[in-house]
């Protein structure tokens, strides 16, 4: 019959295996988050009125501060993901104009008009 300290031995060991194998799992998805393949950053203040998609499929864009509210008018045209607090991916899904509002945290607002260009057809 196993003992208390056999059965507390054998749950810490479980237990310290999940922390480090969760603690390398984040290490990788902090890494991947920064790699520059996803896209050309923008850097978006209060003189940044539009966004063109000439050649890339998503651009990041980053804030000054952190964001409470984001709001694409139309997702047929392009999809939005939070990045970071202050940092949002741009993907294109279609053609044509949309437009993005972001507020941040000192309710500074941003308007930025989104033009999708179609894609070139490569043959």
């Amino acid at each position: 019959m196993p003992s208390i300290q056999t059965h507390c031995r054998a749950a810490t060991h479980q237990l310290s295996l999940a922390v480090i194998l969760c603690g390398f799992g984040f290490c990788g998805a902090v890494a991947s988050e920064s790699s520059p393949a996803h896209g050309p950053i923008h850097q978006v203040n209060g003189t940044t009125h539009s966004i063109d998609f000439s050649d890339a499929d998503s651009v990041l864009l980053e804030y000054p501060d952190w964001l409470t509210t984001v709001k694409s008018l139309d997702p047929a045209i392009i999809r939005v993901t939070a990045v970071r607090p202050n940092c949002l991916r741009i993907q294109r899904v279609g053609q044509g104009t949309t437009e993005l509002r972001a507020v941040d945290r000192r309710d500074h607002q941003y308007v930025l008009a989104i033009i999708v260009p179609a894609l070139a057809n490569v043959r």
